[in-house]
């Protein structure tokens, strides 16, 4: 009988100890993926940086042009963070026309500048006054409509 219960009381620590495992690994994912999702932001220091590029026309252009062959592929080309490239992407791309304007150009630069995750640190591709002129483009998106595609006239 001895040997009985404490062959059940081995089978049940071994139960305990794996249910135990299993919840740290769902615990480690759970958090792995929050910090994935969670919203990052710059320091302190680099929110408040100011843009140097007047927002003009023409930088608005220049970032256009820019965001096009650099971001366009993930973050769509309505910047809706629907780009064919997202699908393969674990973490969705931002939708830059909800961040435009709840951003300081700052804090976006620093993100364009550093990247996080899948997103591409742009730091040694795109020269200062082209992260500067991306940041007017994309602070440019709260006042600009999505152009309904499927209201041809």
């Amino acid at each position: 009988m001895k040997i009985l219960s404490f062959v059940i009381l081995v089978l049940c620590s071994g139960i305990v100890y794996s249910f135990e495992e299993e919840s740290k690994n769902i615990h480690q994912a759970n958090n792995k993926q929050n910090e994935d999702t969670k919203h990052w932001m710059a320091s302190k220091t680099d929110v408040e940086r100011k843009n140097p590029i007047k927002k003009s026309l023409e930088s608005i252009k220049r970032g256009r042009k820019i965001y096009v062959s650099s971001c366009a592929n993930c973050h769509g080309s309505d910047a809706n963070g629907h780009g064919p490239a997202a699908v393969n992407l674990v973490v969705k791309p931002t939708n830059l026309r909800e961040m435009a304007g709840l951003h300081t150009d700052g804090d976006l630069a620093w993100k364009i500048t550093n990247g996080r995750g899948a997103m591409p640190a742009w730091k040694d591709m795109l020269g200062k006054n082209q992260v500067w002129d991306l940041v007017n483009y994309i602070q440019s998106l709260k006042d600009s409509p999505v152009k309904d595609k499927t209201n041809k006239q």
